[in-house]
């Protein structure tokens, strides 16, 4: 089980990720600190349900989402936030 989920986050997620991290000398160090702060807010939210994060919409995130991938990478990071209607 932990290699099929390892696998699938090496291979998915973190390709992802590890174009923003481009040219960076530590780039897969900065992917995984970013991926393992969205899973740690997907776990809060989720699993764990604190309060303000699980009540925060995806416009109330995207902000910090992006503040912290532009520091963390360099460069502005595109945060899709989802239409509601």
């Amino acid at each position: 089980m932990r290699d099929r989920v390892r696998q699938q986050v090496c291979d998915g997620y973190l390709g992802v990720l590890q174009e923003l991290a481009e040219g960076n000398d530590d780039a897969d160090l900065r992917t995984e600190l970013f991926a393992a702060w969205l899973l740690g807010i997907g776990i809060l939210r989720t699993a764990v349900g604190t309060p303000t994060l699980a009540k925060a919409t995806a416009e109330d995130i995207a902000p910090h989402l992006a503040a912290v991938g532009e520091a963390l990478f360099g460069r502005p990071i595109p945060i899709p936030v989802p239409e509601t209607d």
